[in-house]
């Protein structure tokens, strides 16, 4: 959710597929906002090398105003 600090009321309810995001930003006009979820899928073994994956999901948000 959005709330307006000057009013304090709820400006914007997102889908719950928004939320747990990693980070959040919204557009420097206002009308949009933006996550980025990382999905972490587990360890890539190969010989000695082991890395973990990480898979960024990015989506953005139109703010209805």
């Amino acid at each position: 959710m959005v709330w307006d600090t000057s009013s304090g009321q709820i400006d914007h309810v997102f889908p719950s597929s928004s939320g747990d995001a990693a980070y959040i930003r919204f557009s420097a006009d206002g009308k949009s906002l933006t996550t980025v979820h990382e999905a972490y899928w587990g360890r890539l073994e190969m010989d000695s090398l082991q890395e973990t994956l990480f898979w960024p999901t990015v989506r953005q948000w139109t703010l209805d105003r």
